[in-house]
């Protein structure tokens, strides 16, 4: 059975090449029931920065596949909860809703790939979300424990220069798209991509961008609630590394603060620094990478 449902950007593919024929042939062959576990496989290999997740609801799996010699980003679906096959024929699936916050976060100015095409089959109940290759680089979540690996471990050892710059850009990125209405309900630091600007900066980019929302304004416990998760991630990978996770923490206060012009009242910067000790206490000599 053919694809029942499409969505594409013509515009994008008539100039970079690819016909809608090309599409849905990669497309098909990635929604057949009968390659459901080697995809599984497949993603695993090819893209072990998005490993497959596993919920109630079913799972989804990410590859990075040339067509005509483009990369391209693949999300594919396959939803096994009775209520999300429901979902999904009335048109409210995840992958519907993340076809949709990418083509608005794109039209807003927000650093993201460019929306390619939706897809969606009824047999197997899937779907497949297709956007421009991710730039080359690594999560927040690599590019810290890489960056903390480099610094020699010392208790007291502050923030290293690198860093800061980091911890900076960090902040007006977030305090950017928070200015703009938009809200992550899933922020961490597995979430944002990481790759370098031409001026030789970080550009951040969200991922899982089903769990984004959009808002007229966002309220400062959305805020707080983003930064909380986002200091008890610095927290952990400099608890790996023996560093002090609250300086990371409050450092990334206090650049949020800045940006934002908002003040880092005591009650803030109480609410960082509890974030940063339960990071800290997540960490586990297991976690530690080789």
């Amino acid at each position: 059975m053919g694809i029942e449902h499409w969505r594409i950007n013509r515009t994008w593919i008539a100039e970079h090449g690819i016909s809608q024929e090309d599409l849905e042939r990669v497309a098909l062959s990635l929604l057949n029931v009968d390659t459901e576990a080697s995809m599984v496989k497949a993603a695993q290999e090819s893209a072990p920065t998005f490993p497959t997740t596993q919920r109630q609801w079913g799972y989804s799996a990410f590859l990075t596949q040339s067509v005509n010699d483009v990369p391209l980003f693949f999300k594919v679906y396959f939803f096994l909860h009775l209520r999300e096959r429901l979902r999904f024929h009335l048109g409210l699936c995840r992958a519907v809703k993340g076809y949709d916050n990418i083509r608005r976060l794109h039209d807003m100015g927000v650093p993201s790939p460019a929306p390619v095409a939706l897809l969606l089959k009824r047999n197997p109940c899937s779907a497949l979300l297709i956007t421009e290759a991710l730039s080359e680089g690594k999560t927040l979540a690599q590019w810290l424990r890489d960056s903390l690996a480099s610094i020699t471990s010392s208790p007291t050892l502050g923030p290293s220069a690198e860093s800061n710059n980091l911890l900076r850009q960090l902040a007006v990125f977030l305090n950017r798209i928070h200015k703009q209405g938009i809200y992550h309900r899933d922020l961490h630091d597995e979430n944002i991509w990481l790759s370098r600007s031409e001026d030789g900066g970080f550009l951040f980019q969200l991922l899982d961008v089903e769990a984004v929302t959009f808002c007229r304004r966002l309220s400062m416990r959305r805020r707080i609630k983003n930064l909380r998760r986002i200091a008890q991630n610095l927290a952990t990978a400099a608890a790996m590394r023996q560093l002090d996770g609250e300086t990371l923490a409050l450092e990334f206060a206090n650049y949020y603060s800045d940006a934002s012009g908002l003040p880092a009242s005591p009650r803030f910067l109480e609410i960082m620094k509890a974030a940063a000790r339960r990071g800290m206490k997540r960490w586990k000599p297991t976690n530690l990478p080789d």
